[in-house]
């Protein structure tokens, strides 16, 4: 959820959204931020913790998106988009097991 000022940034004083491309390029960083976060993290897990990390992470959204009101139609494609980001940080992971040990 942006806030005010973050709603104002490049746009018309008062607008609480921006334009469709500043919008697109939000959410375009905030999946670079979360995939190579997540990638980095799942390194530093074995098969088991990493689904049951992602299982609690599933939970956490659907919980967020019920706190926000979503339908269930907008409920279930966060989580369509979830699992998504999921499988594709999952096939980085194993495509690269290197863990990093810092």
């Amino acid at each position: 959820m942006a806030s005010s000022e973050q709603g104002r940034l490049g746009g018309p004083f008062g607008y609480a959204i921006g334009s469709m491309s500043e919008v697109e390029g939000r959410l375009l960083v905030s999946r670079v931020i979360a995939t190579a976060s997540l990638e980095r993290l799942l390194k530093h897990h074995d098969e088991k913790g990493q689904v049951s990390f992602l299982a609690a992470l599933r939970r956490a959204i659907e919980r967020k998106a019920k706190d926000a009101n979503f339908d269930e139609t907008d409920t279930m494609a966060a989580s369509k988009y979830a699992q998504g980001l999921f499988d594709e940080v999952l096939a980085l992971t194993k495509a690269n097991p290197s863990v990093n040990s810092r």
